[in-house]
């Protein structure tokens, strides 16, 4: 392997840890958000995850499982190289929710966009808590429920 070819992978390894790390406190920040218990958060060289529990609705659901890919957006590092990560279970949560919700194909669209317009909202409103939450994830690689409640 060339020595540009390792570094490309070794870049696209570190962008890649840092999208999975924001995706997931983005979850975390919005679920604790919606009156859940955050219990724990992981990044690893397999993916991500969030445990959280607590409140549920299908409202809840829907705001949970967008948000992670909605704090990637914000992510200043990886907005370039934004790539996606199979999040196909959040895409499957979100649509399992919408299905509950909504009637039609206007109303979903509908609620799917004020869904992305809340969730926006309150990251935008916590991109400081965001930042430091993600990097001492990329640091630690798991967070537990004791720590987070500290952060969140």
């Amino acid at each position: 392997m060339s020595a540009i070819v390792a570094d490309i992978l070794a870049d696209a390894y570190v962008i890649h840890r840092e999208q999975l790390a924001f995706h997931e406190i983005g979850h975390a920040l919005i679920a604790h958000r919606c009156g859940r218990t955050v219990g724990r958060i992981e990044v690893n060289s397999r993916g991500g995850c969030m445990r959280s529990e607590g409140v549920s609705s299908p409202l809840i659901g829907l705001l949970c499982a967008i948000s992670g890919d909605r704090a990637e957006y914000l992510a200043a590092e990886c907005a370039q190289a934004l790539v996606g990560f199979g999040h196909n279970q959040d895409q499957r949560d979100a649509e399992r929710c919408l299905n509950l919700i909504a009637s039609g194909p206007i109303e979903r669209e509908w609620i799917l966009e004020d869904a992305r317009r809340q969730v926006d909202e309150v990251l935008e409103q916590e991109r400081d808590r965001l930042d430091r939450i993600a990097r001492m994830l990329l640091q630690r690689r798991t967070l537990e429920a004791r720590e987070l409640r500290t952060f969140l």
